[in-house]
This record gives structure tokens, C-alpha cells and sequence, in this order.
């Protein structure tokens, strides 16, 4: 017998910033990959892999990126893996007794870091969305156990 997985939604949270990466959530929709609560953060970089060679690289200097496969070119039917990056709203303060030259202007606080990542399925141009994968992302089967 083969064993079901979830394709989408699939994520593992990487996410650094404790109680902020709580409050950013993945949304996928047949034709975009988004994340809700992430209007706060700065300086975010969304990754996307996948077949054929597929790289693309979406930046948003406030709020968090959105992926549109309307506009990605073709993507072939398969398993892509994304990446996100950016800065939390939430601040940690900077340890360190070096003079960095700044002088009034250098800042006792950073912001702390946020990262998320997670794969998707392409199937005839859309994403798969709530529907179950058969096989591996790999494409071996899956033994149930």
C-alpha cells in the first residue's frame, strides 16, 4: 500500500524569532505562494528551486514577498522548495564593546532575524493546493507503515 503524504501545505519552520515567527503563516492558492502577518518586516528575500533548473528570487524591502506563477515562466510539473529570509520587527540588543565608527548614530538593538522554508507541488501550470500526492518528492513511492 502507498503511503499519502501532504504536498501542500508542507513547512518546516526555521523560524528564528520566537514569538514573531509565530505569527507569520504560509497561504497558497492554485496561482500564488504568500505569507499573512509579515507586514511588518523589512529586508525579506523569498527563494523558490525546483525542476529544470527553476530559480527565482523574489525582495521586498517592507511587508514579505509574493510568488505569482502567472508571471514565473514555465514551470514544469514537480516539487519546487522555497526559502525565506527577513527581519522581524522584533528587536534584540547588540552586545559588543567594539567601536564600529558610527559613534551616536550606531544602534544598541538589531532586529531579529526570521527564516521559513517549505515545498510545493506544480501540476499543468498551478499549484496543488489542498489536494493529497501520491509517491515521494522524489518521485519513489511511499511504503505505508
Amino acid at each position: 500500500m502507498r503511503h499519502l503524504i501532504f504536498a501542500v501545505p508542507l513547512a518546516v519552520t526555521l523560524g528564528l524569532a520566537g514569538a514573531a515567527s509565530a505569527e507569520v503563516a504560509e497561504r497558497i492558492n492554485a496561482g500564488s505562494l504568500s505569507f499573512s502577518g509579515g507586514n511588518e518586516y523589512t529586508n525579506a528575500v523569498l527563494t523558490i528551486f525546483g525542476p529544470d533548473d527553476f530559480t527565482a528570487e523574489l525582495k521586498s524591502e517592507k511587508g514579505l514577498p509574493v510568488f505569482r506563477v502567472q508571471t514565473a515562466g514555465k514551470m514544469e510539473d514537480g516539487f519546487y522548495q522555497y526559502s525565506l529570509v527577513a527581519a522581524s520587527p522584533e528587536m534584540e540588543k547588540v552586545n559588543t564593546s567594539v567601536n564600529n565608527g558610527r559613534g551616536d548614530t550606531a544602534r544598541a538593538a538589531t532586529n531579529v532575524p526570521f527564516s521559513t522554508s517549505g515545498i510545493f507541488q506544480i501540476a499543468d501550470g498551478s499549484i496543488v493546493v489542498g489536494t493529497e500526492a501520491r509517491g515521494g518528492g522524489d518521485t519513489d513511492p511511499v511504503v505505508k507503515e
